[in-house]
């Protein structure tokens, strides 16, 4: 294995830790270790109702996160509803486990199943990604919710050498460029948002997200 951990972060206190990674094939008897994170089905945060799936992404976003959204994104697909909702309060977290919700959020896209955000508090960070990798008009905001960007950070405690240095600086400029792709903002505008908490009527504003008075499903 190999042992050199390379942290980043969406901000100074939201790690990522990137090692090898788990084959996860039991998912009843699951429970992984990872560094401070320990999953299990008490961490399992998605149901089934009658007519869509709902998945809560609340607190941070680790590998449990992903690790149970791919789960709730893999059984969605391979039933007969054609509505999945992800309920959005979160501060953000790892930079690659929010990138497995991104390509599961996409993978159900391009299936031609419909994927619709609600953000019921704060979308801040690898959060505000996730919600922007829905499509705009399935985007949601309750009326007392911000919104924040931030760009990727390494962790104060990890020795920078030329090549991690290269490495961070190619996934800021892919992360800048999947914002503006995802939001339809010019990159020179994702830039002076970041670091800005955004309420509810700049986001509406902006064209980020519809009110959620305006959302009627079943």
């Amino acid at each position: 294995m190999h042992k050199k951990i390379f942290s980043l972060v969406f901000s100074l206190t939201m790690p990522l830790m990137i090692a090898c990674s788990p084959i996860l094939k039991d998912k009843e008897n699951f429970n992984l270790q990872s560094a401070s994170f320990s999953c299990s089905l008490s961490t399992r945060s998605f149901e089934k109702t009658e007519n869509y799936y709902v998945f809560y992404l609340l607190g941070e976003i680790n590998i449990c996160t992903s690790y149970w959204f791919h789960i709730a994104a893999s059984e969605f697909l391979k039933s007969d509803l054609k509505r999945f909702v992800v309920y959005i309060s979160s501060p953000g977290g790892e930079y690659y486990s929010t990138l497995s919700l991104v390509n599961d959020i996409y993978l159900m896209k391009k299936r031609g199943r419909e994927v619709i955000g609600i953000v019921n508090g704060i979308a801040h960070s690898g959060a505000a990604l996730v919600f922007l990798s829905i499509d705009s008009d399935k985007r949601f905001v309750y009326p007392k919710s911000t919104f924040m960007l931030h760009m990727i950070e390494k962790s104060p405690d990890v020795k920078m050498d030329e090549i991690l240095e290269k490495r961070l600086e190619r996934l800021r400029e892919d992360y800048l460029k999947t914002l503006s792709q995802l939001s339809g903002l010019p990159k020179n505008k994702i830039l002076d948002l970041m670091n800005k908490e955004l309420f509810t009527e700049e986001v509406l504003s902006l064209g980020l997200a519809r009110s959620v008075d305006e959302l009627i499903f079943p």
